[in-house]
């Protein structure tokens, strides 16, 4: 069976909590990371009935989906700082809402 092959770098990327605070540490960030790309490391490939399958573990799975997610999570906060500087900072221009009135839609 195959594995993929290793890549050695990693990217940082900041992830911001709904107050611009970053959410996570530098060290859980990249253990995030590199606990993705273990995932990815460790699929194996099988040929049955003339089709190429990737075999994963289901913990590994699950790490490379939360590892996904937190990659999206960051896109998602990256992109709304850039349309918050856009508009000078002002979050109501940018379409933000107030946190009680998230809060109150939330509940």
């Amino acid at each position: 069976m195959e594995k993929l092959k290793k890549s050695t770098t990693a990217t940082k990327r900041p992830l911001l909590s709904k107050t611009g605070a970053r959410s996570k540490t530098a060290k859980s960030q990249l253990f995030d990371e590199v606990s993705g790309l273990k995932a990815l490391y460790s699929v194996q490939f099988i040929t049955a009935k003339g089709k190429r399958l990737a075999i994963l573990d289901v913990d590994e799975w699950e790490a490379l989906v939360e590892w996904l997610e937190s990659l999206e999570d960051a896109q998602i906060a990256q992109q709304a700082l850039v349309e918050l500087k856009v508009v000078g900072g002002d979050r109501k221009r940018a379409g933000w809402l107030e946190w009680n009135v998230a809060k109150r839609e939330l509940d």
